[in-house]
């Protein structure tokens, strides 16, 4: 049976009888959470003078010997506070525990790993210990050595800091806080990170700069002490510049960004990018940790969500707003905004920082306004450092994991901790909501550790322990993983232009909202990422001259998306089948687009009808992005059905919904195609009706069973629904994509009955009512040839110039139409070219006197009319 712990109350242990004030770690009295604290004075004017390069605060080059260093082993010292963890994280469990050292007890953090490991984490554990071990800084927390009894693993101790990390710090404290406090908060962050960016190691008495970069300095990571005195902590994703013999492990090769919130936008590529961490991305993260410090709040904490903050900064390139109601001086706010620029090498050195607040510091050391808070009087200017209220002895754990599927207010009553995750801005003690086990990849963490002592050793050296297996397969079914961060620097480049460039050109008239829903899904599913990335890249090489159609560069990629198209599980698998149509539809047109048009219908069905209800409510209780795919997939469907002389596949659907005898209409828009496709519901049901008629129509005649009483009785109830009116007028106050919207549909309604009569009467140019409704359809263009409207219809109406184009031989016409298929085509990608020519083969055959089906010479060319 395992050792029951030792429980026994200190008052009985055989210990020394001095203050606790006295009783303290060897080495570490200048890094305890618990020491004797300094007077207001000694903490408010020590090392305030005016700033210069000779003066200013823990400005000195930090250097390091090369020799070997020992890891204390702590175990026998070591006994727990409670069997409990008062914290947890990815990979473990944060316990408070007590340090039986030779001049008394002290408080200490006890890190522990859950298995299993990971055995990528080992060389992240062997280089966060190796440079961790080295650090020697009043402004860096101390290592103290490693413990046994916590599982299979070694874990590590370190002192315990009372009043938790920076974020819990300021959300507890944020109104007492006074400018000169929270300006001896970032010279502390300033000094430390100083300290690492100037790391030295001193080889046979050659000293060589090697800095540390910390990687992830956010929030969560800085602890405060009990005199309100700032570390950094947790070196999870740091790294040295250069690699020394014997040691490489140390330098850090490939970037791994930290949390959102604080991280630089170069880190956002991923793993296999080029650009790794640097000083310079530290730099962009103090800044974050400044605006926090300043505001009291987490940087974007009016977002609440990963992606959206990654959608801000990476792909609108956008910089922090200026928080309003805020007190932030003209020169703290440009100093923040220097750290900020997306030109990494524009960003100020440590050093800059450590003069800037310093020279800030003593201005407002030197300045005659108080300012006042609860533990102030008019002869003190804030509240001294040692006067922050401290709580109960177990108030604050040491180091904290970040988005921890473990909450110990949940599980253990009575643990305080701080504020738990780095992505929000709550700080209250309530229990959070049951949050999914995944590992988070933006969040540091203590890895997963050898069960042995860790010399300097080479990498070639690594040994992984006999029993560490990979985790298990996560089943990410129903769950959204937001995996930006796994992104290579090709598939980066990809998504920025697709969400910058492409998205817009395949949906026209979606309104802003479609941004969140296609960054939604690209986040969840690798095969809509994929797609997405291929889209993208036909789309750049097109701008770049490569006009037409080319087959995918990445065969597995086009293979893979392929066989998501032939059995669609999730949103993303339905995605990637439309984003796939586009692709052809990007090459002009033609090509293989059936099948994962096909697919992403046979998914929209499934959806509509799987809890058997109306197909209205179950549109309108789709989710946004859920909504979006198979609205897509229904305007698609009624297009393609032309080509290929097909009933639609979601016809039933579409008459369910939008039946003016039968279905509801509110105006929901929820059920509104305008906002999609720009196009009615009541046409696109014609349009479908249509396409079913010329179906029945050939089926009819191949059989000889053809009546064209019927067929002119079912062409006139179509012809009464595009001539019926259920939608307002054109009201003043609409806005330029409503216009837009509505000079769209308009050319739908007079095509669709172009369309309609060619399938009554035939082909035949000369019918009546094919040519006035050709001629309707040249005014709702003409009315849409001003630059600000004319890209967004011409493109999404090939359709109708096609059929008209096709069914005309009014020479003025012809070259109208033409006309304006040629000035779309300095976009270089879409089917435009192909359309000018299928019609102009049209034109050719029949003025040969041969006899000519329009719809069947798309089909031959399998030509996609969206």
């Amino acid at each position: 049976m395992q050792q029951v712990m030792d429980t026994q109350p200190q008052s009985r242990r055989t210990r020394s009888p001095r203050s606790r004030a006295q009783h303290r770690l060897p080495g570490v009295s200048e890094n305890s959470g618990v020491g004797r604290p300094l007077t207001a004075d000694q903490r408010r004017f020590t090392d305030i003078v005016e700033p210069s390069p000779l003066t200013t605060p823990n400005l000195v080059a930090s250097t390091q010997p090369i020799t070997s260093t020992p890891i204390p082993d702590l175990t026998k010292y070591i006994t727990r506070c409670s069997p409990y963890p008062v914290c947890g994280g990815t990979f473990g469990n944060i316990y408070k525990c007590l340090y039986h050292g030779p001049e008394g007890d002290e408080d200490v953090a006890v890190k522990a790993i859950r298995p299993p490991f990971e055995l990528r984490s080992i060389e992240m554990f062997r280089r966060e210990l190796g440079i961790w071990k080295r650090l020697q800084h009043i402004n860096i927390l101390k290592f103290l050595g490693i413990t046994t009894g916590f599982g299979d693993s070694v874990a590590l101790v370190a002192p315990w800091m009372i009043n938790g990390t920076l974020t819990s710090f300021l959300n507890q404290n944020n109104e007492t806080l006074g400018l000169h406090d929270r300006l001896l908060l970032l010279r502390d962050i300033a000094a430390g990170l100083h300290y690492l960016h100037t790391f030295s190691l001193t080889e046979d008495g050659h000293t060589d700069v090697n800095p540390v970069v910390h990687g992830d300095l956010t929030g969560t990571n800085v602890l405060i002490d009990g005199d309100g005195k700032a570390y950094l902590a947790d070196f999870g994703l740091s790294g040295t510049f250069k690699k020394v013999a014997g040691m490489t492990y140390l330098a850090k090769l490939t970037c791994h960004p930290g949390a959102l919130r604080w991280a630089a936008p170069e880190l956002l590529f991923g793993e296999e990018s080029d650009s790794a961490a640097t000083t310079r991305s530290d730099m962009y993260s103090f800044g974050s940790i400044m605006l926090q410090v300043l505001t009291g709040k987490v940087p974007w904490h009016h977002l609440t969500r990963d992606f959206q903050i990654s959608y801000q900064v990476v792909i609108e390139g956008k910089m922090h707003p200026r928080p309003p109601g805020v007190d932030i001086t003209d020169q703290h706010w440009n100093f923040m905004t220097r750290c900020w620029s997306m030109t990494f090498t524009d960003r100020p050195l440590a050093t800059e920082a450590v003069q800037f607040i310093g020279s800030a510091l003593y201005k407002s050391t030197s300045s005659h306004t108080p300012i006042l808070s609860i533990s102030s009087d008019m002869r003190r200017m804030g509240i001294a450092r040692n006067d922050y209220p401290r709580g109960n002895a177990g108030a604050r754990p040491v180091v904290q994991d970040i988005g921890s599927p473990l909450d110990a207010r949940e599980n253990y009553p009575g643990a305080m901790l701080p504020a738990h995750s780095s992505t929000t801005h709550a700080a209250n003690l309530e229990p959070l909501r049951p949050q999914s086990i995944l590992p988070r990849p933006h969040t540091s963490d203590f890895s997963p550790m050898y069960h042995a002592y860790f010399p300097d050793e080479d990498d070639n050296n690594v040994v992984v322990p006999p029993g560490d297996l990979l985790p298990p397969r996560i089943d990410y079914s129903n769950t959204i993983h937001h995996n930006w961060v796994g992104l290579n620097m090709q598939q980066f480049v990809s998504l920025q232009h697709y969400m910058r460039h492409v998205l817009r050109i395949q949906y026209l008239h979606a309104d802003g909202s479609i941004d969140n829903v296609i960054w939604k899904l690209i986040h969840s599913s690798d095969s809509a990422r994929e797609a997405a990335c291929l889209l993208a890249n036909l789309h750049r090489k097109s701008t770049q001259g490569a006009i037409g159609f080319t087959a995918p560069s990445d065969r597995d990629v086009y293979t893979r998306i392929q066989s998501s198209a032939v059995i669609p599980m999730t949103e993303g698998d339905a995605l990637a089948s439309l984003c796939m149509v586009s692709y052809f539809l990007f090459s002009g047109g033609q090509g293989q687009w059936q099948a994962f048009l096909d697919s992403a219908c046979e998914f929209s069905i499934k959806i509509l009808q799987q809890n058997h209800v109306a197909p209205d409510w179950a549109l309108r209780s789709c989710s946004d992005s859920m909504r979006f795919i198979i609205k897509t997939s229904m305007w698609f469907d009624v297009l393609a059905s032309a080509t290929l002389i097909r009933r639609p596949k979601l016809l039933e659907l579409l008459r369910a919904l939008y039946d003016p005898a039968t279905a509801v209409s509110d105006g929901r828009p929820e059920l509104s195609m305008m906002v999609v496709m720009g196009c009615e519901n009541r046409i696109v049901l014609a349009l479908a009706e249509i396409a079913d008629l010329a179906c029945w129509k050939d089926e009819c005649r191949r059989a000889d069973r053809l009546s064209i009483a019927e067929l002119v009785m079912r062409g006139q109830r179509i012809e009464t629904i595009l001539k019926s009116t259920n939608d307002p007028g054109h009201p003043n106050n609409d806005t330029e994509a409503t216009r837009r919207r509505r000079l769209t549909s308009d050319v739908f309604r007079a095509s669709a009955l172009v369309y309609l009569h060619s399938v009554i009467s035939g082909d035949h140019p000369r019918c009546p009512e094919i040519m006035s409704n050709i001629t309707e359809t040249v005014k709702c263009l003409r009315r849409a040839e001003d630059l600000s409207t004319a890209r967004h219809v011409v493109r999404s109406v090939v359709f109708s110039i096609c059929i008209c184009g096709c069914l005309t031989d009014v020479p003025r016409y012809r070259k109208y139409f033409l006309r304006r298929l040629q000035e779309q085509q300095t976009d270089t990608v879409g089917n435009c070219a192909r359309v000018a020519q299928l019609m102009r083969e049209v034109w050719s055959s029949r003025e040969r006197g041969e006899p000519v089906d329009w719809r069947v010479v798309m089909q031959q060319s399998q030509m996609l009319l969206v």
